[in-house]
């Protein structure tokens, strides 16, 4: 696992050396700016780091059995490849917080 995030470190720092603070800013209208996309991928990651711990310390697994509708939307985005618009993601990964 350390040799992935290694990696992912090295990419990341590859793909922005250089960057100034506005080329991170900068974006198409209704598009994330790459720091955008930089600050919710580290909100996703940490917030799987949290559930895998809580895991880890109670002996449990979050998961849970799939629903008939579970099983239907993993159909149609896997299977079609049918991705609903206008659907908002978890608050907790919106990347509002960076740039403006």
């Amino acid at each position: 696992m350390d040799s992935c995030l290694e990696q992912l470190q090295i990419a990341v720092a590859s793909a922005t050396t250089g960057m100034t603070a506005d080329d991170l800013t900068r974006h198409p209208e209704g598009k994330w700016s790459a720091a955008e996309v930089l600050e919710h991928l580290y909100l996703s990651y940490t917030g799987t780091i949290k559930g895998c711990e809580r895991c880890l310390q109670t002996g449990k697994s979050l998961a849970r059995s799939p629903s008939w509708r579970d099983r239907l939307v993993t159909a149609l985005v896997v299977g079609v490849g049918y991705l609903p618009r206008g659907r908002k993601g978890d608050k907790a990964y919106d990347s509002s917080g960076y740039a403006g």
